[in-house]
């Protein structure tokens, strides 16, 4: 748990319960049972903070700088540059938190994962830290051992204005993945751009899916459908879906 807390940066509750606790659990009650025994003693040990928020009846947790030793004593860890402190945990949770429930998700699949915090933290083994001035929310391996595709985290918590979406439109051609080109765009090492996942946060978002196919359209004509599909996906992130719901949109809606 603390591993996780560290990677992170902070996790609420029931992120740490799916993370941590669920997968070895034989029903959701008996992990919210489990998490909530070792969230006491280790707070009784202060290994870790807890802050409530009141308007989304959720708590959140992070590391002390007691805890944060504890895990590097007795784990081989790089120190991150990064500050994470509990209340900024809580003031980003609504882009915070959809990022990391998509690191979970892709977690849980056996995908190999970078979260927001590592990335921001200029960690050298993530893949990309930045391109063509877009920061990736959070970052995954594709779970093909001989393959190093990855797949860019990309949180949507407000619909965009036309000017912003010709933006996304712009980038996701020249960068993501060129329409007329027949390879990906190259990262760091041997990784190669494979997929962009969005992830909506809001119910404003939910048409996002239909104006960005729309955009592309707009853009590339009948280049759209023969990459995109592959190439483009959607989830929803909660309170839009349950915490144990796996993604539910993929490809750009026709």
């Amino acid at each position: 748990m603390l591993y996780w807390l560290y990677r992170f940066g902070g996790l609420s509750t029931p992120q740490l319960i799916e993370l941590v606790f669920q997968p070895i659990s034989p029903s959701w009650a008996a992990a919210q049972s489990k998490a909530s025994r070792h969230l006491t003693c280790m707070e009784s040990e202060s290994l870790l903070r807890t802050q409530a928020v009141t308007r989304s009846h959720l708590r959140y947790h992070a590391l002390t700088a007691h805890g944060l030793k504890h895990l590097l004593e007795h784990y081989s860890m790089q120190r991150s540059r990064s500050n994470i402190r509990i209340k900024d945990v809580a003031v980003q949770r609504t882009h915070r938190d959809a990022s990391n429930w998509a690191v979970i998700r892709m977690q849980a699949e056996g995908m190999q994962v970078w979260t927001e915090r590592e990335i921001r933290a200029h960690r050298r083994e993530v893949p990309v830290h930045i391109l063509e001035m877009k920061i990736p929310d959070a970052l995954a391996k594709l779970p093909r051992r001989k393959e190093f595709g990855c797949i860019w985290v990309e949180v949507e918590n407000s619909m965009r204005a036309t000017s912003q979406l010709a933006n996304r439109v712009k980038w996701l051609t020249r960068t993501a993945f060129p329409g007329r080109h027949d390879h990906p765009t190259s990262l760091r090492g041997d990784y190669t751009l494979a997929r962009v996942h969005f992830v909506l946060s809001a119910a404003q978002t939910l048409s996002f899916p239909a104006k960005l196919r729309e955009a592309l359209l707009n853009k590339l004509h009948s280049d759209v459908d023969t990459w995109a599909e592959s190439r483009i996906e959607f989830c929803l992130a909660p309170p839009l879906t349950s915490h144990q719901d796996r993604r539910i949109v993929v490809g750009i809606p026709q």
